[in-house]
C-alpha cells in the first residue's frame, strides 16, 4: 500500500493538537504526574480533553500539579499512590472510576 508522504504531512500540519487527539470522555492515570515529564504528559492529556488522576508519592505536589490543571478549566484530580503497592494502584484505579465514571 502507497502512502503519499508529503500529503499525510500537509494534512497534519494544518490541524490542531485537539483535532489530532481527541480524549473528550476518556479518563487517564498518570503514575509519578506532579512533576517532569509526567507534568508534561498530565498537561497534554487533559488539553487534549481526558479526565486525568495524578499518581504521586508527593501527595502535595500532585494536589497542586491538579489544581494548576483546573485553574485551566480542565479535569484532574490527585491521589497519593506508591506504584509498588499493589494495594495503592487498586485504590487509585477504583478513584478514577468514582471520580471520573
Amino acid at each position: 500500500m502507497h502512502v503519499d508522504k508529503e500529503r499525510f504531512k500537509i494534512c497534519l500540519m494544518n490541524k490542531t493538537m485537539s483535532e489530532l487527539l481527541n480524549l473528550k470522555g476518556k479518563t487517564a492515570i498518570v503514575t509519578g504526574g506532579a512533576m517532569g515529564i509526567g507534568l508534561g504528559i498530565v498537561r497534554r492529556l487533559s488539553e487534549a480533553g481526558a479526565s486525568v488522576l495524578i499518581c504521586d508519592r508527593d501527595e502535595a505536589a500532585a494536589v497542586k500539579a491538579a489544581m494548576d490543571i483546573k485553574e485551566m478549566g480542565l479535569s484532574a484530580a490527585a491521589i497519593k499512590t506508591d506504584v509498588s503497592s499493589e494495594e495503592d494502584i487498586r485504590t487509585a484505579v477504583n478513584e478514577a472510576g468514582k471520580l471520573f465514571g
